[in-house]
This record gives structure tokens, C-alpha cells and sequence, in this order.
């Protein structure tokens, strides 16, 4: 599916960008959050993605995806700054609550655009290769994110996804030109 590769590579992309959310946990807990309650910044993340996902699926069909996309990364940039530079519960909850709104800018519209542009009988096919790229990239953000948390600290982890959210929005353009 080649038309489908820029999509996908865009995924990666943004993939790359989103560190595993157990790291949020742990943030979490670094900055003072108590082991029961760190669980609950797992609970803001997710109720800002579940609220902004229908509001922000129905800008798409109206606006397109171009500029979604490039919000989501925005979205996960601020997210992994808050996260690196916070050092108080309530920066914790501000890049939760933007990691959530990252994945409603985010999620819906790349499985619209992979539903969009791929032919009816290989959808099913597209959306695997889809899962495919994007579990790949998760597991290269996960070793990397665990590594750089473990050897220097939970801020470089954070501020290196942000650097690859910066180049997602460098990209994104060239990616989504024909979206």
C-alpha cells in the first residue's frame, strides 16, 4: 500500500513521540504523587483523550486532517515539556491532560485517513501494517525512554520525545501533503 506509507511513516512518527504511558505513572510518583494515587493521572490522561475524540472526529470531517495532526504533536510536545520541566503534581496533570488531548487530535484521525485512502478490499491488510510500523516504533520508544530514564534521568526521557515531536511537526507537512 504506497499511497498508505506517509501515513504510516507519520504514525511512527508520532509514535516515537508518545513515550509508554507507564512512564506517566511513574513521573507521577517522581514529582509526589502517592503509589495509589499516581494510578489517577492514567485517569486524566484517558477522560481528556475520551472527551476530545468525537468533538475533534467531527473538526476532521470538517477541516481535514493537516492540521489535527500537526495540533496533536503540538499537543504532545507541551505534554513532554510539562513532564521534563514540571516538578509539582499540577504540571503533572496539565501534560497528562495535553497527552489526552494529543491522542483525540491524533488516533480517530489517522485510522480515518488509513480508511480513507486504502483500497475496500485491503483495508483490514492497511490497518495491520498500520499496527505493524507503529508497534515497532513503541517498542524503540520504550527501550529508549527506559534507558535514557535508568542512565540519566526521567526529565531526559521526556525532553527527548519532545525532540521528536518537534521533528514530527517538521514533517508532518510533507507527509500529509496529498491529506
Amino acid at each position: 500500500p504506497l499511497p498508505l506509507w506517509p501515513i504510516f511513516a507519520l504514525g511512527a512518527l508520532i509514535t516515537l513521540a508518545r513515550p509508554p504511558e507507564a512512564l506517566l505513572v511513574l513521573r507521577a510518583q517522581d514529582i509526589g504523587f502517592s503509589l495509589s494515587s499516581a494510578p489517577l493521572i492514567l485517569a486524566a490522561m484517558n477522560l481528556a483523550y475520551a472527551l476530545s475524540a468525537f468533538p475533534l472526529g467531527r473538526l476532521f470531517d470538517r477541516v481535514g486532517a493537516r492540521h489535527l495532526l500537526q495540533a496533536g504533536l503540538l499537543l504532545m510536545l507541551l505534554s513532554q515539556l510539562l513532564l521534563a520541566l514540571g516538578d509539582t503534581p499540577v504540571w503533572c496533570v496539565l501534560g497528562a491532560l495535553c497527552w489526552g488531548l494529543h491522542l483525540g487530535c491524533s488516533q480517530g484521525v489517522i485510522a480515518a485517513l488509513i480508511a480513507q485512502r486504502a483500497p475496500k478490499a485491503k483495508r483490514a491488510r492497511a490497518f495491520g501494517w498500520y499496527a505493524l510500523v507503529c508497534g515497532l516504533a513503541l517498542l524503540a520508544n520504550g527501550g529508549l525512554t527506559g534507558l535514557l530514564w535508568q542512565m540519566l534521568s526521567p526529565a531526559s526521557a521526556f525532553l527527548v520525545t519532545a525532540a521528536i515531536a518537534s521533528g514530527g511537526l517538521l514533517l508532518a507537512p510533507r507527509l500529509l501533503r496529498q491529506h
